[in-house]
């Protein structure tokens, strides 16, 4: 396997993607500890951050790396949609702000490219046909579809041995006309799976049993089929029962045999291992296809969705474990609504699904601005991170975060841009492993300095002026009014000192590089 090597011209100054990293998640804690719950703050940056430097070990050079990369994604996508469920409050700002970080990590632990956007695209993939599997499997448990299955099935055998002699003589003719029907199929099978000179004379003997659909003689079919058609009549069931009893002790041993289930029970234990055979097979063709030319390159990328999906199905298989987590969840949740229609494991497993599925369309959005005028390339992670943070910040309005906190959100949004705009054109000029320390410091200070006089304005016009002629249940729409006022005047002051500043930084990172050499 060949390593993919991204290129320095690609790819942020680690100085300033650090930076523009650190913001955004302070400013994910500080937004989501406004809403009453810094661990969620803690637990959703913690997963963000994760999922951000795991996708960078996707393309690595073995398959082992691959492994540990995939298994970060998804456990990171489950802490961090963790942080979003675990509660009803907020839990649109918890998405939005752990996304923002999520995106930004992406950029500025490894750049955001084609080629991490296809790693991370499989990865994902496989790791949530792995976890589909998993659901299905926990769902089917939890809401006792197989408990009905076997329950169904018995029911059936005894409804079946309980029908008078004529049923069960026409259920044993069907019986083995399904079992020679499945030898066709399965007997191929077994060639493959066992040795070549497994029972030569016994295979022989099986091969002339196994019959096509096609090849059965019409006789057969008209012969079962009129005996279905004499079930329902009133006459033809007792004439059998006259028959047998017509034939004294060997009437009387062909009723038992019928009734004992003697016959009937190989026959179903025949056929299912049969169908298992076909089944399996069918199953093996759809493994080899999802594996494709490579699979343990697959299996490495599925390797999250198999951890992820084995520790959880295991822990909710503990009862106490269960009710414990289950009581936590407000009644009229959404969790726990869904926990007790499919089960916790279900219902986690699923959560997860939707945590890569968000990761996914953020990737894809970012990728996309990469690919557009607007924003420089490799910068498509700081975009979308700076843009979720930004609506984070206002939509904190409406959940109980201070006002003091959407303004900072707002200015963090702005610097998370910044920095990672100026961190990604130098690293175009100078490469990463440049020496920008200092003129990126000076860089963020004023940018951090420009930004705070804009939240000073914005408080006081907030704590200020606000209260003289804006009733209290208006403060939430002054404050995001402020704000977006707030993100205008900065805009507009950064375009008309971009030239001025944006010089002196590269400037003194050029100076600098020029030094060291």
């Amino acid at each position: 396997m060949v390593a993919v090597t991204r290129e320095f011209e690609t790819a942020a100054t680690r100085f300033g993607a650090s930076l523009a990293l650190g913001v955004a998640a302070v400013a994910t804690v500080a937004l989501v500890a406004g809403t009453g719950s810094l661990l969620r703050g803690l637990v959703g940056v913690a997963g963000a951050v994760l999922v951000g430097r795991s996708a960078n070990l996707l393309d690595g050079e073995s398959n082992q790396r691959r492994a540990i990369g995939s298994v970060g994604v998804v456990v990171g996508s489950a802490l961090l949609v963790g942080a979003v469920v675990v509660a009803d409050t907020a839990s649109g700002l918890v998405a939005l702000a752990g996304l923002a970080v999520m995106a930004t990590a992406l950029d500025a632990t490894g750049g955001l490219d084609e080629d991490t956007g296809r790693e991370l695209f499989r990865a994902i993939l496989d790791s949530g046909v792995v976890l589909a599997g998993f659901v299905a499997l926990a769902a089917a448990v939890a809401t006792g579809l197989v408990a009905a299955v076997a329950q169904g099935v018995l029911f059936a055998g005894e409804t079946l041995l309980a029908q008078n002699s004529f049923v069960l003589l026409l259920s044993v003719q069907l019986g083995v006309l399904l079992v020679v029907l499945l030898l066709a199929r399965a007997l191929p099978r077994y060639d493959e799976w066992l040795p070549d000179a497994w029972l030569p004379e016994q295979r022989a003997v099986l091969d002339q049993l196994a019959t096509e659909l096609w090849e059965v003689p019409r006789w057969v079919w008209l012969a079962l089929g009129g005996q279905v058609v004499l079930v329902g009549t009133d006459w033809a069931p007792p004439l059998v029962e006259r028959l047998l009893g017509l034939l004294s002790v060997f009437g009387e041993a062909i009723r038992f045999l019928l009734r004992s289930g003697v016959l009937h029970i190989p026959l179903a234990l025949l056929v299912t291992l049969l169908a298992g055979t076909v089944l399996a097979d069918y199953v093996r063709h759809a493994v080899v296809v999802w594996a494709g030319d490579e699979p343990p390159e697959t299996l490495a990328n599925a390797g999250g969705g198999l951890v992820v999906g084995a520790v959880v199905g295991l822990l909710t298989a503990i009862p106490p474990l269960v009710a414990l987590v289950v009581s936590g969840f407000h009644p009229e949740s959404s969790a726990a609504t869904l926990s007790a229609a499919f089960g916790l494991g279900a219902t986690t497993l699923g959560t997860v699904v939707a945590a890569l599925v968000a990761v996914l369309t953020t990737v894809g959005t970012a990728l996309w601005l990469s690919e557009t005028s607007y924003v420089p390339a490799t910068a498509g992670g700081f975009a979308i991170g700076s843009g979720l943070l930004f609506v984070a910040a206002l939509a904190g309005t409406v959940s109980g975060v201070p006002a003091f906190l959407t303004f900072v959100g707002v200015a963090a949004a702005l610097l998370v841009w910044d920095l990672g705009e100026n961190a990604v054109g130098l690293g175009h000029q100078l490469g990463v492993e440049a020496e920008t320390r200092r003129g990126e410091v000076v860089h963020a200070t004023g940018s951090l300095l420009a930004v705070g006089v804009g939240v000073v304005v914005a408080l006081v016009a907030m704590y200020g002026l606000g209260p003289l002629s804006v009733p209290s249940g208006g403060r939430a729409a002054l404050a995001l009014a402020l704000a977006l006022v707030s993100l205008v005047a900065f805009v507009v002051a950064i375009e008309r000192g971009d030239g001025n500043d944006g010089e002196d930084s590269r400037r003194g990172a050029d100076g600098v590089a020029e030094g060291q050499e």
